[in-house]
């Protein structure tokens, strides 16, 4: 199944950036029901005129902190699987967030069809399609520029025409499916279609507690600041988000963004990165600048901690990569090695220490 198995075998460091455009074509929205609007076959309780009530063709669970969002089944742009930046097309269906979602979706657009796999499956066609969590502020059913994703699915629906007899991934059948593919495991199989869950894990992460001792000694000028480490790179002042008199014990927290010039482009991900430090104020002016020693930073089990703040993402590529990864928006804690982030839990947080870790 070409396709699917390129699913599998991609490389799962799937790049943190946006995809070259997005498509905006109107969407089928769905009601309490379950059904879809707008088709000028249903009345008010979403029953056919002749036929019965429409069966419903997927079924999502939603859990997390969802409420609030829209529900967004947007297509998977299949010939992009494999490469370094997924693509994603238009969004097909919506419906406002709830427990439980029924959408009947009957049959996909014609353009959403592409090969499963011309030489083992010909003639079979396959539609994948990724659901999203999103605030819709406009209430157009559509996510916009502007607007946050909370979630994004790792169990697809994928529609299947023609379904042939060399399907290498047991359980598939014609028409709608689900499957759950799992990048960083490399793996891939097949879900129930009525039971698709969808966490908003995305949710922001809109604060962060830090609290430790000190277990070295320290001059009488020395000060407890959190700057960007953007002035470490270029040679530029910047205000920090907390500058005071060192002392044995420390506990601060932050519940806001950094501002907007502490930002910068990390390998495509748009971000601001912290760093809680201890400061010789040698002018004194009471802030860090040029002149003045470094001393020790803030440690968590022997690394020295790194406070990342990431905004909620607005793309899609973003929102994807960031849930492969487990990678909440808003404020995180972590060392950074070779390997990339390695985050800190909130408990070790409140025990941390300066003196038992380098810069």
């Amino acid at each position: 199944m070409y396709l699917l198995l390129i699913l599998v075998s991609c490389d799962s460091s799937i790049k943190l950036e946006p995809a070259a455009g997005k498509d905006s074509a109107p969407v089928e929205t769905v009601d309490d029901t379950g059904v879809t609007d707008d088709t000028g076959v249903t009345d008010d309780t979403g029953v056919t005129d002749d036929t019965g009530p429409a069966a419903p063709d997927l079924g999502f669970t939603l859990s997390g902190a969802w409420s609030g969002s829209t529900l967004g089944l947007t297509m998977l742009v299949a010939d992009s699987l494999g490469d370094e930046a997924l693509e994603f097309g238009a969004t097909r269906w919506s419906a406002p967030g709830a427990t439980e979602i029924l959408l009947t979706a009957g049959e996909p657009p014609e353009e959403d069809l592409v090969p499963l796999d011309p030489e083992n499956a010909p003639g079979t066609l396959a539609a994948f399609y990724v659901p999203t969590l999103h605030l819709d502020a406009d209430g157009d059913g559509l996510q916009n520029d502007d607007e946050v994703f909370v979630g994004v699915g790792d169990t697809w629906a994928l529609y299947i025409r023609n379904l042939g007899a060399n399907m290498p991934l047991p359980g598939l059948v014609e028409g709608w499916n689900a499957i759950h593919v799992d990048f960083l495991r490399e793996d891939i199989r097949v879900a129930d279609p009525m039971t698709i869950p969808v966490d908003a894990s995305l949710a922001e992460m809109s604060s962060i507690a830090l609290a430790g001792t000190t277990s070295v000694d320290l001059p009488d000028d020395s000060r407890f600041g959190v700057y960007p480490s953007i002035m470490f790179e270029g040679g530029i002042a910047l205000a920090g988000l907390l500058d005071e008199p060192a002392s044995e014990s420390w506990s601060f927290s932050l519940e806001a963004p950094p501002p907007d010039d502490h930002f910068s482009d990390l390998d495509g991900l748009y971000a601001a990165v912290e760093l809680p430090l201890i400061y010789q104020d040698s002018h004194p002016n009471e802030r860090l600048d040029d002149g003045d020693q470094l001393l020790h930073p803030v440690c968590a089990e022997g690394h020295a901690v790194g406070l990342l703040y990431i905004p909620p993402p607005t793309d899609l590529v973003v929102a994807t990569s960031m849930t492969i990864y487990g990678i909440a928006p808003g404020w995180l804690a972590t060392a950074f090695d070779e390997e990339g982030l390695s985050p800190f839990s909130a408990d070790a947080l409140l025990n941390l220490d300066i003196g038992s870790c380098s810069f």
